[in-house]
């Protein structure tokens, strides 16, 4: 699925490329802006903040922000004591690297590839025990490379929208403030 995500936003982007007006674009100005993304994913609601200078940029950004564990008790089991292991995806940290790609005055598309970490909370039943109680196992720690697209719209005001998709922090709405 992230292989289709990834070939598909590379050829929108190819794609717009063509139809873009300018062809050979030389910015004459440094475009500097802060921006601010919040979104939702499987792993609940995702906030993202980042910095773009020129044509490049880098942010950092969590997912699982508001997520919660089901009702289970406090003690730790024993991996020899766990019947059935249930796996609930927490915190993900994500860094990432920008490029940004002016169509016209208004509209720019991004893609960005990072890397990030989570860590799932594992909880499980106790052996012998029938009422369904779940115990902490652990936690198992991830990481993966991260990947996404999107694309922004910049009114004269110097305020951009923007929406888009990230690998880990899902789809998002962006805005951001920028000058020259």
């Amino acid at each position: 699925m992230k292989n289709i995500l990834m070939t598909v936003a590379v050829a929108m982007m190819c794609f717009l490329n063509l139809f873009s007006q300018e062809t050979s674009k030389e910015p004459t100005t440094n475009m500097k802006s802060p921006f601010f993304d919040i979104g939702y994913d499987f792993n609940g609601m995702s906030l993202g903040f980042g910095f773009r200078y020129w044509n490049v940029g880098l942010s950092l950004g969590v997912s699982g922000v508001g997520k919660y564990l089901p009702e289970h008790s406090r003690q730790y089991l024993s991996i020899p004591d766990a019947n059935e292991r249930f796996t609930y995806p927490s915190i993900w940290v994500t860094a990432d690297a920008y490029y940004f790609y002016d169509l016209n005055d208004a509209f720019t598309v991004f893609g960005n590839i990072g890397y990030g970490v989570g860590t799932d909370s594992v909880l499980a039943t106790k052996k012998g025990e029938t009422n369904g109680s779940k115990y902490i196992l652990g936690a198992e720690n991830k990481s993966s490379i991260t990947f996404g697209a999107g694309v922004q719209y910049f009114f004269p005001m110097q305020i951009g929208v923007g929406l888009g998709y990230h690998s880990k922090r899902g789809i998002y709405a962006q805005i951001s403030y920028y000058w020259y």
